[in-house]
């Protein structure tokens, strides 16, 4: 038998056990689709910052860890990015400015349970960013919450609620970080 036979074949049945024990979270919250002002806007919201925390699944359990060490709680402050484009026109502005149309709030849930998050900055910056490399009219309007998230166990799921300037619930986006 050769041995470079033997060493493919071992390294092509442990590696792929290697890769599923280590993964990248899912920082996507998802996209939404709802009606703003007579306009159709797709959404889209994810985690920005949590891009050097892994999950490690050991049998039935999931663990976080960055670098070697286990990780339990949320760092102190997340971004939530949120970009909104016309339904229509994927990477066209949503009609005139969204963001100033909106409002946001924020809650933890654990098992069922929700409790609002206890520091959020909502800072409404209406920026649409020209992309060239897509087209002449492709922009976005994006946005940032900044979520105070201090002593927050990892397990628990950040859930942003869109709602229209009279408070009607739009949408819900919900972290799933594994």
């Amino acid at each position: 038998m050769h041995l470079p036979f033997l060493g493919t074949l071992l390294l092509s049945l442990l590696l792929p056990a290697y890769v599923a024990a280590k993964q990248p979270l899912n920082l996507s919250m998802g996209s939404r689709r709802f009606m703003v002002g007579g306009a159709c806007v797709e959404m889209t919201a994810s985690i920005e910052n949590l891009d050097k925390i892994r999950t490690r699944k050991d049998k039935s359990q999931v663990r976080f860890v960055s670098g070697r060490k286990q990780v339990f709680e949320f760092p102190e402050d997340i971004l939530v990015w949120l970009m909104a484009t016309d339904c229509a026109q994927p990477w066209s502005l949503a009609g005139a400015p969204v963001f100033n149309r909106l409002k946001f709030s924020a809650r933890w849930e654990r098992d069922g349970q929700f409790r609002q998050v206890e520091g959020a900055s909502f800072p409404h910056i209406e920026s649409p960013q020209p992309w060239p490399e897509l087209g002449p009219v492709s922009a976005f309007n994006a946005d940032f919450i900044c979520i105070f998230s201090k002593g927050v166990p990892l397990a628990d799921k950040l859930v942003i609620t869109v709602h229209a300037l009279d408070g009607t619930a739009l949408a819900d986006f919900q972290s799933q970080l594994y």
